[in-house]
Formats: structure tokens, sequence, C-alpha cells
């Protein structure tokens, strides 16, 4: 693997802002990288929205706009915590499992078709079964405290198949209510809607209650797992449009 001293990387590193003035979209790698490290903003800042705001409702047109206002609010230190960031990209990179290109899990076509949003309403879930397991609705897990329990419990997998099949769950029984004669289910609308996260939560809740049919040795640190102490919460941040400042939910 390549080297190189401290002369040699200030010039390649000029190679590289050289290569990146020239061709903006692109990239000049100078190390080898771990694929599952690699946090690309666009995605970052829906998982963040989804997860910080409890609202991935918003990512379809004010995840942007939301995300400017927090750093403007909290800075950069809140917002770019390494820790959160490793641990959003970690679930994402779960969940990325269960949506693979033959549907290995048996999601419903239509929900499997809007993949590239409904990943974040899984994300949503996910943080969902921590809040609501632990008794702490209207808080907001720590991301990196929600990693950290699943892994050493031997538990994300587990998590996030739970979290899946609730999104899953919500999305049927959304499809299956009464329409006015001449109205089809709208997959995009019902995202964008509040009902979508009542019915993930319900679904979320509901699924919750399976893990007491596990055997003792898996219910106990898989339970163990989704508890978060109250050090480990936090208030979501308020959404507004308006350009004013954002705050913590009351």
């Amino acid at each position: 693997m390549l080297n190189p001293s401290l002369l040699e990387i200030s010039r390649i590193r000029q190679i590289k802002n050289n290569f990146e003035r020239a061709y903006p979209e692109g990239q000049f790698v100078i190390q080898e990288m771990h694929r599952q490290l690699i946090v690309e903003l666009p995605v970052f800042t829906n998982c963040f929205i989804a997860w910080e705001s409890q609202r991935p409702d918003q990512i379809f047109s004010d995840a942007e706009l939301l995300f400017n206002q927090y750093m403007e609010t909290y800075g950069i230190k809140e917002v770019g915590d390494p820790e959160n960031i490793y641990a959003l990209n970690g679930w994402l990179n779960r969940i990325h499992l269960i949506w693979a290109k033959d549907n290995p899990y048996g999601l419903s076509n239509s929900l499997f078709a809007a993949k590239e949003h409904a990943i974040y309403f899984h994300l949503y879930a996910i943080s969902r079964c921590f809040a609501i397991h632990s008794y702490q609705t209207r808080f907001v897990p720590r991301p990196i405290s929600t990693y950290q329990q699943a892994f050493h419990g031997g538990a994300t997998n587990y998590i996030t198949r739970l979290a899946a099949k609730a999104l899953n769950h919500a999305f049927n029984q959304a499809m299956q209510l009464p329409l006015e004669e001449g109205e089809i289910f709208d997959v995009e609308n019902w995202f964008r809607s509040k009902e979508s996260l009542r019915a993930i939560n319900g679904a979320v809740e509901e699924g919750l209650k399976e893990i007491s049919k596990l055997p003792f040795e898996r219910r106990v640190p898989i339970s163990n797992a989704l508890k978060i102490k109250g050090a480990d919460v936090k208030k979501a941040i308020a959404y507004t449009t308006s350009g004013e400042h954002l705050s913590r939910k009351a």
C-alpha cells in the first residue's frame, strides 16, 4: 500500500486539488477507503433528518433547508459528531441488506419500488424501536448508543428486520384502506403524510411484542440492547420552513 512521506503528501494533495477544481463532480482519492465507511452528504442529510427531527416525510423537499438551519442553530460540533455519523451510516448499511435487489425479505412490491425514499422511513422505524421499547417515546436516542448496544448485544440484524416488518405492515395496512371512487393509492403521498409516521409507530409497537416470544437466550440480550438510558436520548428537532431558528420539541 502506498505510504507517502509528508513532502509527497503535500504534492499529492496539490494534484488532488488541481484535479477536483478542474472536475468539481469528481474525486481524487488519496488513500484506500473502507467502502462501508464512505459517507455521502445527500444521504447523510436524509439520514440525519429522518433520525434527529423524526420527520422522514420531509426528505422529499425540505431536508437540505432543515439541515442547514440545524447547523446554523446548533453548530457543526453537534451536527457533525463523528460517532453519530458512523452509527447512522452503519444502520443504513444494514438497511441496504434488507433492500437488496432480489427483495430477500418479501417486502411489498409497491413499497420496494419506492426504495429510494423508503430506506429513510426504515431508519426512522429503527430509531422508534429503541424509543418505544425504552418508554422514551417523546425523545430521540443517540444513534451511536443504539448502534453500539445493538452490536454488542448481537441484535443489529434482528432490530433491522423488525423495523422493516413494521414499515411493510404499516404500508400494507394503508394500501388496504378504502378509497374514494376513482381514487388510487399514491405511495409518495403516503410517505409525505404524518399518517405514515403514526402507522409506523403503531406497527413498531406491535412488532416489539414479538420479543417476548423469543427463547430466553435470545430475548434477554435483544431486550437489553433496545433499552436506552435517559443520558442517551434528547428532544427531536422542531421542524420549520419559515427560516426561523430551530429548537428542540417541548
